[in-house]
């Protein structure tokens, strides 16, 4: 299951990313001090994401995200259903940057792209 989601960005147009169920939902630890942006790591790849939106090819891209952040993992989405249950994280809950595999389009090609999406979920 993915979680799709968009962020428009400047000089760009429709950046879109996504959470994936299938993949392990916490960041791997390393040794030392955290970098400011790490990789997400449950975001879907660009190949994944791509065939998951259709026809309409993007451009792969890498956006940088500030998403909720709790013992060095980024949280899932409401919508994003994990058959596996894990333990849940501690710790507070503070922003963090991720680096995610996105799709961009231009801004006529993001509303073609939504348009398709919208008449393919009626």
């Amino acid at each position: 299951m993915l979680v799709i989601h968009g962020v428009w960005l400047s000089r760009v147009g429709l950046a879109v990313w996504a959470e994936d169920a299938a993949l392990p939902g916490r960041a791997l630890r390393r040794p030392g001090r955290a970098p400011r942006e790490r990789p997400h790591p449950f975001a879907a790849d660009h190949t994944t994401l791509a065939a998951a939106l259709g026809g309409l090819p993007g451009e792969p891209t890498t956006v940088l995200l500030t998403l909720p952040t709790r013992g060095g993992s980024p949280l899932d989405s409401p919508e994003l259903d994990r058959t596996a249950v894990a333990e849940p994280l501690r710790g507070p809950v503070a922003p963090a940057g991720w680096r995610a595999p996105a799709l961009a389009y231009a801004p006529d090609a993001a509303f073609a792209l939504l348009r398709d999406l919208d008449v393919a979920a009626a």
